[in-house]
């Protein structure tokens, strides 16, 4: 049988990458299902469990079985489940706040756009307007709140996991004011504000999103150095500000969009203004997997794409900025810095 370079079966390997969408299907499952919040400290009779989660017990025993070979859960006699590691972390309350990010992932506009994949790589042109015939944000606004309120969940939690690292490489040396573009509930402009009491923030987003900004924020100890200003970044960004943040936002366009985002900041920005995309870059390899498959689902939505270093030097110079760092964090994601060289 033909063999790949480790030696294992190259047809072995090619089953392991399809059964990726049963796999993700479990696990979805799994979430939606709440099982890990039915779940205490002690095994769970499979039968018990259906009641708790509203499920045919035989079903829910083949997918508890399946998901016994992923590490979650373990099986506990014939019958009766209990927690692993990985299975706690998704429950409802877990720091980590896996539910969210799995339930984003498991949404059925996410599942149409991988099973179309082909589509967008024959024409370059993203699938979600040809699907649903509007963006992603219009959609979610207009059609799917519900699903908007998983996404803006899932990306809050991303981005609190990675908060500190983000705030410990960030440097805030001579900055007044900060702005979070994008910045949804306000978690990096919160940590920010936490650790300088000198500096004022901004979250900057459109208003459904800003409706769950933190409490600290709205009306707490952060209120009185904070301001949450709804807006459009594509159509302007109507803040004057020493520095500017993007978290996870500007791999949402394509260059032509990012550029004029950026722009947007520029014609508002203070002299001297710096920008910094928070994002994970493009790199060569095994290691570059989850960035690489990143890109090919933001070619999908919206025709965004992940970038590397040298991609980010060029969208900036299109935007009248000049690349000037990148700062790596504990988190994975970088932080790559520009200044505003085409200012007001």
């Amino acid at each position: 049988m033909t063999t790949s370079n480790d030696q294992q079966p190259i047809t072995s390997q090619i089953m392991q990458f399809l059964t990726g969408k049963e796999i993700s299907g479990a696990v979805v499952a799994a979430a939606e299902l709440r099982l890990a919040d039915a779940i205490g400290d002690e095994p769970v009779p499979v039968e018990e469990l259906a009641t708790k989660v509203g499920a045919d017990p035989d079903a829910l025993f083949r997918l508890m079985r399946a998901l016994t070979t992923l590490g979650l859960f373990r099986a506990s006699g014939e019958r009766s489940f209990a927690h692993t590691e990985l299975s706690a972390g998704l429950r409802s309350d877990a720091p980590e706040r896996l539910l969210d990010m799995i339930l984003l992932e498991g949404a059925e506009w996410g599942w149409k756009l991988s099973s179309r994949l082909a589509e967008p790589v024959r024409t370059g042109k993203p699938l979600f307007p040809e699907i649903y015939g509007k963006d992603l944000f219009s959609y979610f606004m207009e059609d799917e709140p519900e699903a908007g309120q998983v996404f803006d969940r899932a990306m809050t939690a991303i981005s609190e996991s990675a908060v500190g690292p983000i705030v410990d490489a960030l440097d805030v040396t001579g900055v007044r004011k900060v702005v979070d573009v994008g910045g949804g509930q306000g978690s990096v402009v919160r940590a920010i504000l936490q650790r300088n009491p000198g500096l004022s923030g901004v979250v900057f987003d459109i208003e459904p999103a800003l409706g769950d900004a933190h409490a600290e924020l709205r009306d707490g100890e952060l209120s009185s150095r904070t301001e949450l200003i709804a807006g459009d970044c594509r159509e302007s960004v109507p803040v004057t500000a020493d520095l500017y943040l993007f978290r996870h936002v500007l791999h949402m366009w394509d260059d032509e969009g990012a550029a004029r985002i950026l722009r947007n900041v520029a014609a508002s920005a203070a002299p001297g203004a710096r920008v910094v995309a928070i994002e994970q870059l493009v790199t060569e390899g095994p290691d570059g997997q989850y960035v690489a498959l990143l890109d090919l689902h933001m070619l999908a939505v919206g025709g965004g794409r992940a970038r590397s270093e040298l991609d980010f030097a060029r969208l900036f110079e299109k935007a009248g900025l000049r690349l000037t760092r990148v700062t790596p964090t504990s988190a994975g994601d970088q932080l790559v810095e520009a200044e505003v060289v085409d200012g007001r």
